[in-house]
């Protein structure tokens, strides 16, 4: 019989998870175990009270550790201020991520959603494939986790008919997905307008397009990495290096002819336009101001 998992609200009812036959992989005792990926979904279908700060803010909500503790209290034995979960909302559908395994630096690495790689964690038993999980100690304490699998891996599972490869221990960074960067698109409202920004860091691409990206500093010395260039910031970028400075002094969304906001392919996306940013090289006088 299937051990009694804790769970973040005892009456939701259980999510059955797939089984691959023959089943190579016991679900380990519940006494010390919380199964992550299950309680996200209770999360993401009842937490009423982030659902509204997500779609208020339209920010993802993370959720501690420590406002967890009442509800989940094996949770005691990791550090309280880990970020354990983050709720999204896509158009009033809420999703709840939770610690993943990913692969980097030609290692696998257990990282939080707030991309914080943890360290002190031991692996168990794991399994790739669109459901997959992977089991992760701390403390005696084990989690069932996410594990976020590589595209090409994903599509050796489709071609050979296989849902998922079983193992123990850690796993093997053929199976992963790369550690995703924050990335910062240039026309992103967490950007000051109007102020000089130093280009501290070069030499950096988008993982998905390649795209070039700066470390960037303001005049208080506050720092965005990872920031995507626009063609005028690239020129720049290209043509002063490191220590120049710019300033974004506009942006607007692009629009088609009769004024309706498009996206980067050019259809019809009010919700997600493309958006057209103004940079300013601040490398002679500034006159900005006048």
């Amino acid at each position: 019989m299937k051990p009694t998992q804790t769970t973040l609200l005892e009456s939701s009812p259980a999510i059955e998870s797939i089984t691959i036959d023959p089943p190579a992989i016991e679900t380990p005792s519940a006494s010390q175990f919380i199964d992550l990926q299950e309680t996200a979904n209770q999360l993401s279908s009842s937490a009423k009270g982030l659902q509204k700060t997500a779609l208020e803010t339209k920010k993802p909500v993370f959720v501690s550790v420590q406002s967890l503790i009442k509800k989940l209290p094996l949770l005691e034995v990791l550090p309280p201020a880990l970020t354990i979960f983050r709720l999204r909302a896509t158009d009033s559908i809420f999703v709840a991520d939770t610690l993943n395994v990913y692969e980097l630096d030609g290692k696998a690495v257990l990282a939080s959603p707030d991309l914080e790689v943890l360290e002190g964690f031991g692996f168990g038993d794991y399994r790739t494939g669109i459901n997959g999980f992977c089991d992760v100690t701390y403390k005696g304490l084990t989690l069932r986790v996410n594990i976020s699998v590589s595209d090409s891996h994903i599509e050796t599972l489709i071609e050979t008919g296989v849902k998922g490869v079983d193992g123990s221990g850690i796993p093997s960074i053929e199976y992963l997905r790369k550690f995703p960067q924050p990335e910062i698109p240039i026309y992103s409202d967490e950007l000051p307008q109007n102020q000089a920004l130093t280009i501290i860091g070069t030499g950096k691409t988008t993982q998905k397009w390649d795209t070039a990206m700066v470390d960037i500093q303001t005049p208080k010395c506050v720092v965005f990495k990872n920031v995507i260039c626009n063609s005028e910031l690239e020129k720049i970028v290209t043509k002063h290096g490191l220590g120049s400075k710019f300033k974004i002094i506009g942006k607007r969304a692009k629009v088609n002819k009769d004024g309706v906001p498009i996206d980067s392919e050019g259809k019809v996306n009010p919700k997600k336009p493309a958006y057209i940013v103004q940079i300013a090289d601040m490398q002679g006088l500034d006159f900005s101001d006048l």
